[in-house]
């Protein structure tokens, strides 16, 4: 998962079932700013892109 554009916005979903907006992507990592405030870097095959 990359963003193509810093303007993108991209939504996912963890296994866990928390969600949030991906702020940021290295080396297979993903960035995430969850709804909770919280933040995480979790591995690419942990996110699931929602509409």
């Amino acid at each position: 998962m990359k963003l193509k554009k810093e303007s993108q916005v991209i939504r996912v979903r963890l296994q866990d079932g928390q969600c949030g907006t991906v702020i940021g992507t290295s080396e297979g990592m993903i960035g995430i700013l969850l709804d909770s405030g919280e933040y995480v870097d979790v591995p690419e095959g942990m996110a699931k892109k929602i509409k």
